[in-house]
């Protein structure tokens, strides 16, 4: 259902006090607004009245004074139905040229920053960004936190940071992302560095180590190692923890500070779990294994690369999805020559049951492959966009 542009405009011409109601209404739906439910309107006669009763499909009343109160049908407040009308009425126009500038911003962000390509791209597709950017007076702000986040891309994650610190750091404001519009952003310009379109805003952040507390943010891990920290004390608590069948959880601010895994098992390989039911399944095994918990935090990155440099292998199990791929492609940037267990999977799924993707996970597959053409897993996930299906960790076999 669309309201006709030709009833609007023959209206407005004989009842021309109407135009603000209808420019209002217009307003809030180029800005994908629902309208209202109750209105009022001008002072008008009973015969611009009428019309307006029979175009809105409703009843009217009218105060003492002669303005004009109605309440509007459920239809009639979806911003959809509406665009025409506002098209006709100009009030398109500003959208699409704030639009069409925030557009011409980002173009001029990646010619300044050429290899961040990829993720400003993600960005201007993201409508909060958009909008966002649209107002001009965000855009200077907006730049320092994405060429910060640019930065701390390029560097090897060795500290912790609070976003109080970051703040202060970036915006000499310690409370500035602490909540609020730009702590958003910060979260939308991180994923689109990752990858990941996970809406969690802890987890996003961590994978980056910023954390609202450096002493919560940690990885749990079973497995028989001790470690050296920087000052040279030596703890074996894992490994004493791994022989009674129970999980070690460390602290990042502890793993950031180890210099040197002291692995005692028999082989040097670990399986890393995205998902914790799985997780479960290799402590009753006896089996060394590290959890990831979704997209892995800086803790967990950060023992990995402790794991690998003592030439430490993994074999991941995650979902065979476009997330679990993109976790494991983490697990492998940290964990060089480690096997991915999905890639097996959606080789030859066997008895594994495939779970129908929605029309959101196609789009979004399809998006990921035309942005990412060189993906090493791309022709896996070619072939969950083939099948129409994912696969979740749960129901692989423990091989």
């Amino acid at each position: 259902m669309k309201v006709g542009v030709e009833p609007v405009t023959e209206l407005l011409s004989e009842a021309p006090a109407l135009r603000p109601l209808f420019l209002r209404w217009a307003r809030a739906a180029v800005k994908g607004r629902r309208l209202p439910e109750s209105f009022t309107g001008p002072a008008i006669d009973f015969e611009a009245q009428r019309r307006l009763e029979a175009l809105l499909k409703t009843r009217t009343g009218r105060t003492g004074d002669g303005k004009v109160f109605g309440t509007l049908l459920p239809t009639l407040r979806e911003p959809s139905v509406w665009l025409e009308v506002a098209a006709a009425l100009g009030v398109g126009e500003p959208v699409q040229a704030k639009a069409e500038a925030v557009e011409t911003f980002l173009l001029r962000l990646a010619w300044q920053y050429p290899a961040a390509g990829f993720a400003l791209e993600a960005l201007g597709e993201s409508s909060e960004v958009v909008r966002h950017l649209s107002d001009s007076g965000n855009r200077p702000n907006w730049k320092t936190l994405f060429a910060s986040v640019l930065r701390m891309t390029r560097c090897q994650p060795g500290r912790l940071m609070t976003l109080s610190q970051l703040g202060a750091d970036w915006f000499n404001d310690s409370k500035i992302l602490r909540s609020g519009p730009l702590r958003r952003q910060l979260a939308l310009i991180v994923a689109a560095f990752a990858r990941t379109a996970s809406d969690d805003e802890k987890e996003i952040l961590a994978s980056l180590g910023i954390e609202a507390n450096p002493y919560t943010s940690a990885v749990t891990v079973f497995a028989p190692f001790g470690f050296w920290l920087d000052d040279g004390t030596y703890f074996d608590f894992p490994l004493q923890l791994y022989r009674k069948g129970l999980v070690c959880q460390l602290p990042a601010e502890t793993v950031l500070r180890i210099v040197r895994i002291d692995w005692r098992g028999d082989e040097k390989k670990i399986a890393t779990s995205e998902n914790a039911a799985p997780l479960i399944r290799f402590v009753a095994a006896g089996r060394p294994v590290l959890y990831t918990e979704g997209y892995p935090n800086c803790a967990v990155l950060a023992l990995m690369r402790c794991l690998s440099g003592q030439g430490l292998v993994a074999a991941h199990w995650g979902d065979a999805d476009l997330d679990g791929l993109n976790i494991a492609a983490l697990v492998q940037g940290n964990m060089p020559g480690s096997r991915i267990v999905a890639e097996e999977v959606i080789a030859v799924p066997g008895c594994v049951p495939g779970i129908p993707l929605t029309d959101a996970q196609r789009q979004r597959l399809a998006r990921f492959l035309a942005r990412n053409p060189a993906c090493p897993y791309g022709d896996c996930l070619k072939m969950l966009l083939d099948r129409g299906c994912w696969y979740e960790q749960e129901s692989f076999p423990l091989g």
